[in-house]
């Protein structure tokens, strides 16, 4: 006796391009120049545990001197360089 498998797939692709993005006008990227060093606390996310892979993370942070209101004003810019590809698909 044969046996039936019932079988379904489906899936959604989608690609879009030129997505609007937050720009802070008044903290430009190059701004972001002091290094912060902290250690990689692993997947449990509580340094100092034993599944820490003992790496170093470096982050870039701006200066104290443009931080508060006066250094923010966002916009949106549409960005040529924000092109996403989204997958998805299930089967049964």
């Amino acid at each position: 006796m044969a046996a039936t498998w019932p079988c379904s797939v489906s899936g959604v692709r989608e690609h879009s391009f030129n997505e609007p993005r937050a720009l802070n006008a008044l903290r430009p990227y190059d701004s972001y120049n002091v290094a912060i060093r902290n250690t990689d606390p692993g997947p449990d996310g509580t340094p100092g545990t034993a599944d820490d892979p003992g790496r170093v993370i470096t982050y870039y942070e701006y200066p104290v001197a443009l931080s508060g209101r006066d250094f923010q004003r966002t916009i949106l810019v549409a960005d040529p360089r924000s092109n996403e590809t989204h997958d998805s698909s299930s089967s049964r």
